[in-house]
């Protein structure tokens, strides 16, 4: 056990004398160059070679000559060389004192010439080499003192180099390489005092083993426009980036993951990605601050497939900033307790729920045309120092869940939130230091959750909020510094009087005036209910008339005048009283061919309490068997129920056919209604036509078409109950 307790103790002593190896100090630069599109400034470089030679302080030197040096105190240029195909001649310089510009050789191919160089005090840039596939080499170069810088090289597909270097004193680069696949993995990287750039390499598919090692990077990391890389996984090992991290205008990206020990950046932006599904990594991230202790921005915005974002541990921001995520359901910031700036959160088509629980402070506040939004919660929050404005979110049914909020310092604005109902949540706000602007809130009913001891110090508009009825709630406001307008938009069929805070409804049979402050007749809407109500009257009168339309017959009696008279056994109501006129009827029963052929109804009229004569001529020198046998009497059906038989022996020289049947009127829309001279069916098609055309002009017209079905329904009761009586009153009279 003491062997194991040794050699834990060892392992743990060896593991921490690697991960607090010292990081190599930086060389000072000497470089001279200042490099302009008109050449070169201040200095010439102290050793430069290109088209027209060597130089070494200004003065041609030989290729052996150029080999013997070890060190160059200042910069070292090789430019703008046609001839030149490697750096083999330089294999023996150990260190630069100023910058290494490897720029416009047009045949250059291999630059492992330069693999003993071990420091560069300044920068190293290798730029439009166009004829360079790999940059392999610098095996043992630990430390460049200010940039490195790969840039425009459009064969390069691999950077194999560096393995040996530690440390970049400011920015590392890689920019406008097409041909370049991968990033270079820099195996031995542990620190970069400036910003990593990965910007518009089209061909990049994959970032994954870039500076795996790295632990402290002073300035920004930025990815931007590598359209064909699709999923990352970056920076395992590091805990802090000084500045921003920045991912945008990657159109193939998908997923971004790793980062599994960062707490701490500079500031966030995820912008214009958009095949971004998934943000992760960021699960530890607790702080956005850079190193000179600015709060950093937190954004996120024009990502379209943007679906899983978190930061679960995010306690601190500068700027947050949500903006045209169109597919992002959710934004939850559950520990964010310091918001240092703004708070935007717009255009996000399908985001359902904001919420900051423990921020108390923001700069402004901003929550705009989330259009599927319903619940927008910061709880803790007491004071916007700037504008607040919740607007054109048309999900958004209440706002309750500000009941902290005390004082907005500039303007508060709630616009066209079409389905918001109150702002009950705004029950302690004490001080509005600009203007209060409530308009075109559609279904606002409510206004009376705002706080008696509210003082507002611009002015106050309430305007457009078509269901806002009352202002009653708003009589006790204390303080409005600026003007006030507090206007009832009645619309429908409402008014507001003038000495009357609220709209009132005017009657179903009256209209509003122009100014909307009394109402007068609809003398249209009259007309029309009335002729509504006239035809179902008429149609359930006479549909009601005919619930009970057969009578037995007892005898057909044939005059010597040709009179046809149809005798029944019992009184009908259908034969006194109400109908006088003729009416189409049917025979049946009576056993007699001709009245069973016959091809239409037979128009008859009442002439006593069980009489009625067919309205029929016939011929009085036919005798009455061969009349009968060719009566041309149409539409009626007879169906004996016992054989007929010709009865001859009336005293006044006519005849009777003693045959029982029954008489029908077969079809109820063929009687002629309430004595109007129209049959029911025409009546029905004027009412159906009439209705639709009414509902139609209610939908135009403000017509209460609820109105209309109602003037019908009760015109129907009417007509019912008139049907009713005029049947009463004929029983009444056959009794008589």
């Amino acid at each position: 056990s003491s062997v194991i307790v040794a050699l834990g103790s060892i392992a743990i002593a060896t593991a921490t004398s690697v991960t607090a190896a010292p990081l190599p100090e930086l060389p000072r630069s000497n470089s001279t160059l200042n490099l302009t599109c008109f050449g070169w400034r201040l200095k010439h470089p102290e050793l430069i070679l290109s088209s027209s030679g060597a130089y070494l302080h200004g003065l041609p030197i030989n290729e052996s000559q150029l080999q013997s040096i070890r060190h160059v105190t200042a910069d070292l240029v090789v430019v703008d060389d046609v001839t030149l195909q490697h750096l083999g001649q330089l294999s023996n310089l150990r260190t630069v004192g100023g910058n290494v510009e490897i720029r416009y050789n047009l045949k250059l191919t291999d630059i492992s010439g330069l693999s003993n160089l071990e420091v560069i005090g300044g920068s190293l840039n290798i730029l439009f080499n166009h004829q360079l596939s790999d940059l392999p080499g610098f095996t043992k170069l630990k430390v460049i003192g200010n940039s490195l810088r790969i840039t425009h090289n459009h064969k390069l597909t691999s950077i194999t180099g560096f393995p040996a270097l530690v440390r970049i004193g400011r920015d590392f680069g890689l920019r406008g390489n097409s041909q370049l696949l991968v990033a270079p993995e820099m195996p031995s990287l542990r620190a970069i005092d400036g910003n990593v750039e990965v910007i518009f390499n089209p061909a990049m598919h994959s970032v994954d083993n870039m500076v795996m090692a790295l632990e402290t990077l002073q300035g920004r990391f930025m990815i931007k426009d590598n359209d064909n890389l699709t999923n990352i996984t970056i920076l395992p090992n590091i805990s802090k980036i000084g500045n921003a991290f920045e991912l945008s205008f990657n159109d193939g990206i998908t997923e971004v993951h790793g980062l599994p020990k960062l707490d701490q950046l500079g500031g966030l932006t995820i912008k214009s990605n958009p095949s971004l599904r998934v943000v992760g990594g960021f699960e530890y991230l607790q702080v956005l601050e850079s190193a000179n202790r600015v709060p950093g921005a937190f954004e996120v915005m024009f990502n379209g497939a943007l679906e899983d974002f978190r930061v679960p541990h995010l306690v601190s921001v500068g700027d947050l900033t949500v903006i045209d995520n169109d597919q992002l359901p959710i934004a939850h910031f559950p520990r964010l307790r310091s918001v240092a700036g703004d708070v935007q959160v717009s255009y996000n088509a399908k985001l359902r729920s904001f919420s900051s629980p423990g921020a108390s402070s923001v700069a402004s506040l901003s929550v705009l045309a989330n259009f599927e939004l319903t619940q927008v919660t910061m709880t803790n929050l007491t004071r916007v120092k700037g504008p607040m404005a919740i607007s054109f979110n048309k999900a958004l049914e209440t706002l309750s869940d500000f009941d902290s909020l005390q004082q907005v310092l500039n303007n508060l604005e709630i616009k066209g939130n079409q389905r918001l109902k109150d702002v009950s949540t705004f029950q302690n706000l004490q001080l509005i230091g600009g203007s209060f602007l409530v308009e075109n809130n559609t279904s606002l009913e409510d206004m009376s959750g705002l706080s008696q001891d509210l003082t507002v110090a611009g002015n106050m508009e309430i305007s457009n909020n078509d269901k806002l009825l009352k202002l009653s709630s708003l009589e006790t406001l204390p303080v409005v510094r600026g003007f006030a307008v507090l206007s009832i938009n009645c619309t429908g069929n409402s008014v507001r009087p003038p000495d009357i805070p609220e709209c009132v409804s005017c009657a179903s049979w009256e209209v509003p005036n122009l100014d909307r402050t009394s109402c007068k007749p609809n003398y249209i809407f009259v007309l029309v209910v009335g002729f509504i109500y006239l035809l179902a009257f008429c149609l359930s009168v006479a549909l009601c008339m005919t619930l009970r339309n057969v009578m037995v017959v007892d005898a057909i009696i044939i005059s010597l005048s040709g009179r046809v008279l149809l005798r029944t056994t019992e009184r009908h109501y259908l034969l006194r009283g109400f109908w006088g006129r003729h009416f189409p009827l049917w025979i049946q029963g009576t056993g007699c061919d001709f009245l069973d052929r016959a091809k239409k109804p037979i128009r008859a009229r009442a002439v006593g309490d069980i009489e009625l004569e067919l309205l029929v001529r016939m011929d009085k020198n036919v005798s009455a068997r061969r009349t009968l046998s060719s009566l041309p009497l149409s539409e009626v059906s007879l169906q004996p129920t016992m054989d007929s038989a010709m009865d001859f022996t009336k005293t006044d020289g006519s005849c009777m056919v003693s045959c029982q049947g029954f008489a029908v009127v077969k079809s109820p829309w063929e009687l002629l209604s309430a004595g109007l001279g129209l049959p029911c069916l025409v009546w029905a098609f004027i009412l159906v036509v009439a209705m639709s055309a009414m509902i139609y002009l209610g939908d135009s017209s403000d017509i209460p078409v609820p109105d209309l079905l109602l003037s019908a329904l009760q015109s129907f009761a009417c007509g019912a109950l008139a049907a009713l009586l005029l049947r009463l009153l004929a029983v009444l009279r056959r009794r008589r």
